[in-house]
């Protein structure tokens, strides 16, 4: 555990937050992609309140940051999980996108039509 930076404050964290029926190789690989207890608080507080493991782990591997969800939200994109989250950030859809998009096609877009 220690090679890969997991410490007992991590553990306790991750622990803290519900993540109590980790083995050791979860813990290796949610240290090993960035996922700390901030990065699942912020998700938290943006309405994701039920990621596993692989769903965290899969956002880092993607750099779906609690910021690019902020921003999504504050366009009023809204009822999205993390599998457009991904699509999203992997296509670059981003607030300057969003704004083009809506003056060329009006408010209502959905998900599936800004990824098209």
């Amino acid at each position: 555990l220690a090679n890969h930076d997991v410490s007992p404050q991590f553990i306790a964290d991750l622990r803290e937050l519900g993540y109590k029926d980790l083995d050791a190789d979860d813990y290796i690989e949610l240290r090993n992609h960035d996922v700390t207890a901030n990065f699942i608080r912020s998700m938290r507080e943006l309405g994701f309140k039920d990621l596993d493991t692989d769903e965290l782990v899969e956002l880092r591997n993607h750099n779906v940051t609690p910021r690019f969800v902020r921003e999504l939200k504050e366009m009023g994109i809204k009822d999205f999980d993390v599998d457009d989250l991904i699509q999203l950030n992997n296509h670059n859809i981003t607030k300057r996108f969003i704004r083009q998009m809506r003056q060329e096609y009006g408010e209502d877009l959905s998900i599936s039509q800004l990824l098209e």
